[in-house]
């Protein structure tokens, strides 16, 4: 079979079986991590082998997103922080909000909005100005998590990355395992929380990192694609649907497919043999 890398930077196969691979490093994050990609490395996440039998081997990528990260690590360093609402931005109208703590989120504070707009929701929210030396610290012990099950690794930002566990290092049976381990780990040796998602590609490895959240874990079995990818279906936190999209899309003359199948390459097929993540 012949590797072909669409204009959109994804790998695949020629042929009906298609797999989404990694696309390149963002280098220039707005949480201000800014990764340098000249001294990372790219990870050469493999492209599906096929066996004597024509079968293709699927993927199994892990996305993990740290909980609420740079507020978490302010709140484990000062116990007096815990429970109550933090922000990490500096003040002034230029500045904008780089984390917000689950305790500010019901006031409506969320990343990336100006800070005097969060100020305004939550009065007596505790501004904190960030501290990267400190996060980035934090990050590389991850990082280390992260490398005890696996070389193949895509890092988002200072708090998120993919990771392809096809085959691990720890030798787990299921990529379910490894997350479960990955975030256990995390909790034990870091006293910090992480979601985790994991599925049969980046794509869908995303979205399921967010289902649970904080602290939560969210599979997507082969086996389950199609209902999870029927239009209709809402995401917990989120009080529209994928039908929501789909109408909006007719009212805007959009030829796009409906729900969260829209994001899939196109001409993807989900063998139906392929053993549980």
């Amino acid at each position: 079979m012949v590797s072909t890398r669409s204009a959109d930077g994804t790998y695949g196969l020629m042929g009906d079986a298609r797999m989404a691979m990694p696309s390149q490093y963002d280098a220039d994050r707005t949480d201000g991590s800014n990764i340098d990609c000249a001294s990372v490395q790219e990870p050469s996440f493999a492209v599906p082998e096929a066996d004597r039998s024509g079968e293709v081997t699927l993927r199994k990528i892990v996305h993990t997103d740290m909980d609420a990260f740079y507020a978490s690590v302010e709140q484990r360093d000062d116990p007096t922080l815990r429970g109550r609402p933090v922000v990490v931005a500096w003040r002034g109208k230029r500045s904008v909000v780089c984390a917000a703590s689950y305790e500010a989120r019901p006031f409506g504070v969320r990343s990336a909005m100006p800070a005097v707009a969060a100020e305004r929701l939550c009065p007596e929210a505790i501004f904190l100005p960030p501290d990267f030396t400190r996060y980035k610290a934090v990050s590389r012990a991850v990082r280390d998590i992260f490398q005890r099950h696996t070389d193949l690794i895509e890092p988002l930002s200072l708090d998120e990355a993919y990771l392809d566990v096809t085959e691990n290092k720890t030798h787990l049976p299921t990529a379910t395992r490894v997350a479960k381990t990955i975030r256990q780990q995390i909790r034990e040796e870091l006293q910090l929380t992480a979601s985790a998602g994991v599925a049969p590609n980046k794509f869908l490895a995303k979205i399921a990192s967010d289902w649970r959240k904080p602290d939560g874990l969210f599979v997507i079995q082969p086996a389950d694609l199609d209902t999870f990818l029927t239009p209709g279906r809402t995401h917990p936190r989120s009080r529209k649907s994928n039908r929501d999209s789909a109408k909006a899309d007719r009212h805007s003359g959009s030829r796009r497919p409906a729900g969260l199948r829209s994001g899939l390459p196109r001409n993807t097929v989900w063998p139906l043999w392929i053993t549980p993540l």
